[in-house]
């Protein structure tokens, strides 16, 4: 998620690209909330997030991305679209099938909960 979301490389999220990355997580937030958000994570107050400030929301993403995820197929249960539904989500993360998505969520858990 950090990884994708640093589009230059410099190894920190600057606003553009936190903005980008929260938009897109489809959390309905809206770019004020985004805004206030990643100033209260930017300890430092350098204007962009390091990794360290970034595992928090991190965390928090991936959990309400589980949730919504969880939610989204739930409602969708048996239609066309649930297929469609998870063809959007895997899309979004990356992923081949449900089963390298679900390796993706496990591992980035693992990650983040080992740091």
């Amino acid at each position: 998620m950090f990884i994708e979301a640093d589009a230059d490389g410099s190894g920190s999220l600057d606003e553009e690209e936190f903005g980008k990355m929260m938009l897109s997580s489809g959390l309905g937030l809206t770019e004020r909330e985004i805004v206030r958000i990643m100033r209260q994570l930017d300890v430092d107050h350098n204007g962009k997030l390091d990794f360290d400030e970034f595992v928090p929301i991190g965390l928090q993403l991936l959990e309400q991305l589980c949730s919504v995820v969880s939610r989204r197929v739930a409602q969708a249960q048996g239609t066309k679209q649930q297929s469609e539904a998870m063809g959007a989500v895997l899309e979004q993360m990356g992923a081949d099938d449900e089963y390298d998505l679900q390796g993706k969520l496990v591992g980035m858990f693992n990650h983040y909960g080992n740091l």
